[in-house]
């Protein structure tokens, strides 16, 4: 998958980004972004693209706490009954990063594109020192997990690392 378009409008980001395989219209996924009035991301759909129009997989809902994300809920439609949800914890102190580095193609078809997107990684000022996910069937939790993450930074604040669970670590550098 390659992202292949992010179209903006006069809104607060990106309301829509699309990812195919291939050079085939009809192929791919198709993320759509909604903001509330605050100009926070309050909604993404998932949507394969098809015959012009596209036809609703699932749905992220964003819940905030001021001016970050607490909880992250999503929906499917090819499994109805289920949810899954994220909780996020932050720390106290802002953190320099640029979104971009942290995306690539394959973000837009990771299990975690609810976090990893680039609407509400290029709206918050820090990144979130765990997330527990939980994953409900008619309202019965079936799974839990929780995934720590581990930063550094340099003197001006900047990001310098990032540690995903036990070993998956990001270094960045800059002039």
């Amino acid at each position: 998958m390659k992202i292949d378009s992010m179209y903006y409008d006069a809104g607060p980001g990106v309301v829509q980004a699309d990812a195919r395989p291939g050079s085939s219209p009809a192929t791919g996924l198709r993320l759509k972004f909604e903001y509330d009035a605050k100009g926070r991301l309050s909604r993404m759909h998932y949507a394969e693209p098809g015959n012009g129009a596209a036809a609703p997989m699932a749905m992220v809902e964003y819940r905030w706490a001021g001016n970050l994300p607490f909880r992250i809920i999503r929906t499917d439609a090819r499994m109805p009954g289920q949810e899954f949800i994220l909780e996020l914890t932050y720390g106290l102190k802002p953190v320099r990063f640029d979104p971009w580095a942290l995306l690539s193609r394959l973000q837009l078809i990771n299990a975690n594109t609810e976090f990893w997107n680039l609407p509400l990684l290029a709206s918050i000022d820090r990144l979130p020192l765990s997330v527990r996910f939980t994953r409900k069937y008619h309202e019965r939790v079936c799974e839990t997990s929780l995934l720590l993450f581990q930063q550094e930074t340099d003197a001006r604040n900047r990001l310098t690392a990032l540690t995903i669970g036990q070993a998956d670590k990001i270094t960045f550098s800059y002039p």
